[in-house]
């Protein structure tokens, strides 16, 4: 059969309506480079660690310090001084918690040859030291100092004494003592 051509004033059919589409984004990833944070170390505690073992890190340090620092002579007095301030007085974290510590020095001197002497001054250096020290025999001496802190801590109004040698920093150094020519004139 030949193919019929459409009476001209025909309608022509109607064409399917189009199908709709939804797009739908996609998420986008940007590639980053972690830039690195300075954090506060986490310390780890060891069990059983004390109160007085926390209030230790805030501790001021000092050491031993003398006059002369070396090439001592035996019979010539030597000047010690510990740059541990005598006060310390902070707010400070322990066990994530502000307290205000309130701290008095005291300062325990070993100087190698069996002699001892405690005081509450740090000393200070030549010629206006307190603490000296004179030696009878050439030798290597190790020279110790105790510092212990007494004081108060207070916490939500609570004042509590910190009793003295609950806290405490050591510190230690050798000192040659040499003997020296002499001689008598008229």
């Amino acid at each position: 059969m030949p193919p019929t051509n459409p009476a001209p004033n025909a309608v022509p059919a109607p064409k399917p309506a189009p199908k709709k589409f939804t797009v739908t984004p996609r998420p986008v990833y940007h590639q980053t480079t972690a830039i690195p944070r300075k954090r506060k170390p986490i310390v780890k505690k060891k069990p059983g660690t004390s109160l007085a073992d926390e209030l230790s890190a805030y501790l001021p340090t000092g050491g031993i310090n003398s006059a002369p620092e070396k090439n001592a002579i035996i019979n010539l007095p030597i000047t010690f001084w510990s740059g541990t301030s005598q006060t310390f007085q902070s707010l400070v974290q322990i066990l994530g918690v502000g307290v205000n510590l309130s701290l008095k020095a005291s300062y325990q001197w070993d100087f190698g040859d069996g002699i001892t002497q405690t005081t509450s001054d740090p000393g200070s250096t030549y010629p206006n030291g307190n603490i000296t020290h004179l030696y009878k025999a050439p030798g290597n001496y190790q020279i110790k100092l105790r510092v212990t802190w007494s004081g108060t801590w207070l916490y939500a109004g609570a004042l509590t004494p910190i009793p003295a040698g609950a806290l405490w920093s050591d510190y230690s150094r050798d000192l040659i003592v040499y003997r020296a020519p002499s001689s008598f004139v008229e």
